[in-house]
């Protein structure tokens, strides 16, 4: 290997999870000693506690371990991949690179890195986080046996490595990479089947769990076939049959299948846009912050199917969060999701009815046993209408109130209780130009003017645990929200709005790039604090309200000596 080394010494680009668990494995096998392994990782507070179970080395730069180390282990997402390798100028001729990027094929990794680099390409499952994973590898056009048994060493200390010819991999990557969450979904569907018929919960779960554990290991230890197990414990006309017969009828098979094959043409999509690099800069958000910012972070943006919301879930997952964006409806969420995606991104859509405290409890707790730790949070749900106050009903009122103040607490208590008490986190609210009252919308003032006084008391109670909570007050932003009011109002904005110090609208960039400054590590002395984003207009701009010409408010003047006012200005003056 390079540098002479008599044995193997590893380097982790991006100690995840899984290149963790890898870690963990060779350890324990006694591949090779923890002083061999040298990691990066952009979180750096992770990576310290990483290094500290593991007794291994780190270091801040890629290059260090691209130099130091035999094998280097890819650990960094898809879209990330190519941007990494490329970026990689001390590659020793023999240095081993490992990728277990789903989707990317040998040749795009050969193509982004200088010199004939023998590249390994690898699918492991989660299963390998307990020493049960299985593994696929395969060789690019330099990578030779030795090369493949050195991966086949490293990797098979987390359990089954299997070599293979690269046209499978796509396929492997749909069945044993994401096989694992097909089984804990059904293991999760027939828990929530026990539970309806009457099961405890705790109960239900053990049944369900336990039963595929078990059913798993008759399968591998019989050395029989799935069908002839099942034929087994299928009676003629008795409990199985009648459940087995269900699943026939509701098609089963033609369902796995169908889910098989999205996932299989989803990796052959995520190749083709990492591979495709000039057209995959050009579908990505243009932002001013490194690509890698939120690299392992995942953040909940509410209300992120449309207009700002959108716009923000775009910048966060190009810098390479996972985005879960929520709102009441479905089907623009899954729109931007899907957007997102195709650039390259990781988006969820997740439908929550913010206004309704117990659904944000539920769901905001299955999130996190989802997803894992929630790092950022933006509260940018929200709605309003035009309508003096006088005009405003209560249902309205009320309406406004629970979406843009209460639903705002609800999401951020659920957040903070279910896992940013623990892990720390940051937290950025969406309010508005209300700073000299909000004439024409009182509701949405008062709700957003709460959130400010909320912002900074939540900054107070939550410090001790890590969290910071900031807002960003967004003048009249040119937004896909503007089509939420009548042609009237926006020809209002179109003739008055730009009457502002900056002579202008804002953009949506503008507001996201305030939201990602204040979620990133550069304002980590920023908490309780709110950002206006409104070119000055909150100073000076032309009323939203007209002004009306009256004498019903009577003025009280009780000095006993006149003023001496000039003419024209006199209280009975024409002028």
């Amino acid at each position: 290997m390079n540098n002479g080394a008599p044995q193997l010494s590893l380097g982790i680009i991006g100690l995840g999870r899984m290149t963790e668990a890898i870690v963990q494995g060779v350890i324990a096998a006694g591949t090779m000693r923890p002083t061999d392994i040298l990691a990066t990782r952009r979180n750096t507070d992770e990576l310290r506690r990483q290094a500290a179970e593991l007794g291994i080395r780190t270091t801040p730069d890629n290059n260090v371990v691209a130099q130091e180390c035999s094998v280097v282990l890819l650990g960094v997402k898809p879209y990330q991949l190519l941007d990494v390798t490329s970026a990689l100028t001390a590659l020793a001729p023999e240095t081993i690179l490992i990728s277990v990027a789903a989707g990317i094929p040998t040749t795009a990794i050969e193509e982004a890195v200088e010199g004939e680099i023998p590249v390994v390409r690898a699918m492991p499952n989660t299963p390998a986080l307990v020493g049960a994973g299985v593994t696929a590898i395969c060789g690019g056009r330099y990578a030779k046996a030795e090369h493949l048994e050195v991966a086949s060493q490293l990797l098979g200390a987390t359990g089954t490595c299997l070599t293979v010819e690269e046209e499978w991999m796509d396929a492997i990557t749909a069945i044993s990479g994401s096989g694992p969450a097909y089984y804990f979904r059904f293991t999760e569907a027939l828990a929530q089947a026990a539970i309806s018929i009457g099961l405890d919960p705790e109960l239900a779960q053990q049944l369900a769990c336990e039963t595929f554990v078990g059913a798993a290991r008759l399968l591998e230890e019989s050395g029989r076939s799935p069908e002839e197990l099942r034929r087994q414990v299928t009676s003629p006309g008795g409990t199985t049959e009648a459940a087995l017969g269900s699943f026939d009828e509701n098609d089963l098979s033609g369902l796995v299948e169908k889910a098989v094959a999205r996932a299989l043409a989803r990796g052959v999509e995520i190749g083709q846009q990492a591979a495709e690099t000039e057209e995959n800069v050009d579908n990505r958000f243009n932002s001013v912050f490194r690509s890698d910012l939120f690299a392992g972070k995942t953040i909940l943006v509410t209300g992120g199917g449309t207009g700002i919301g959108r716009c923000i879930g775009h910048e966060l997952a190009a810098l390479g969060a996972e985005v879960i964006l929520s709102g009441r409806r479905t089907e623009p969420l899954e729109q931007t999701a899907e957007e997102i995606r195709e650039a390259g991104g990781v988006a969820h859509p997740c439908a929550m009815n913010i206004r309704e405290q117990d659904e944000v409890n539920e769901t905001v707790g299955q999130l996190v046993r989802d997803h894992g730790p929630i790092h950022g949070l933006v509260n940018n749900a929200g709605g309003q209408f035009l309508s003096p106050a006088a005009m405003i009903k209560a249902k309205g009122w009320r309406a406004v109130i629970d979406t843009n103040l209460n639903g705002t607490f609800f999401v951020s208590q659920a957040i903070f209780q279910s896992s940013m008490a623990s892990h720390g986190g940051t937290i950025v609210n969406i309010v508005a130009d209300m700073w000299n009252g909000f004439p024409g919308m009182a509701h949405t003032g008062a709700a957003r003017a709460g959130v400010v006084n909320l912002t900074k008391t939540l900054s107070i109670e939550w410090a001790s645990a890590g969290v910071r909570v900031n807002a960003v007050a967004p003048g009249v932003i040119l937004s896909s929200g503007m089509n939420n009011y009548p042609a009237s109002v926006q020809k209002m904005l179109k003739d008055n709005l730009w009457k502002n110090p900056s002579s202008r609208l804002g953009t949506e960039s503008e507001v996201s790039a305030s939201v990602v400054f204040l979620l990133s590590p550069a304002s980590a002395y920023i908490s309780g604090t709110t950002i206006r984003v409104d070119g000055a207009s909150s100073l000076q701009k032309e009323p939203m309200f007209p002004y009306i010409r009256h004498d019903r408010m009577t003025p009280w003047d009780g000095f006993h000596l006149k003023a001496d006012l000039p003419e024209m200005l006199r209280p009975d003056s024409d002028s």
